[in-house]
């Protein structure tokens, strides 16, 4: 006889590295073979998504995207997740995290909201103005070319969030709390 081995660990998923779920094997012996089955009875659910918010104008617009992808990954189950928002919104959006999130926590156990958005400027028109933020415009623009060319991803994120900082700060718009 071969033995059938099985580690069973958790029956709940742990993280976000765990998002295909978890379940438990029934397993039964009828003197000859074995019969197993695998049930899922997990209770929670961990997702990772990210959601495109360019050319969105208002908060609300970003928390129905952020709903609809709660019901489509809930699966009838307690949702945990980590939603990174991207693309270039409308100049309007204010991306204040902590509202969006208050919008779209009830669809969720727990909701982390992370903001790599691109600067709501029209960074071809700025770069060709002869002002200072033409000026700034040219130069983070050149770095962050810089930091493509050597591959240097974190380096280049570090600089579009400076690029999207230095610009709110000189059109006089509230800098979001990091």
């Amino acid at each position: 006889m071969n033995p059938l081995l099985c580690y069973p660990g958790s029956p709940e998923p742990l993280g976000f590295g765990e998002e295909t779920g978890h379940s438990i094997i029934l397993a039964e012996w009828d003197g000859q073979r074995w019969r197993v089955e695998f049930k899922d009875i997990s209770q929670w659910r961990y997702a990772t998504s990210e959601v495109d918010a360019t050319g969105m104008h208002s908060r609300e617009e970003v928390v129905e995207k952020i709903r609809q992808f709660a019901s489509q990954a809930r699966d009838g189950k307690q949702l945990v997740a980590h939603v990174t928002l991207k693309g270039q919104p409308g100049p309007s959006l204010d991306l204040d995290l902590e509202m969006i999130a208050a919008g779209a926590q009830s669809e969720f156990a727990d909701l982390r909201i992370e903001d790599q958005t691109l600067p709501p400027f029209d960074l071809k028109t700025l770069q060709i103005e002869q002002t200072t933020t033409g000026t700034f415009v040219r130069r983070m623009l050149a770095e962050i070319d810089a930091a493509k060319l050597a591959q240097d991803d974190v380096m280049q994120d570090k600089l579009m969030r400076a690029l999207t900082f230095g610009l709110l700060a000189l059109s006089g718009r509230e800098i979001p709390n990091l």
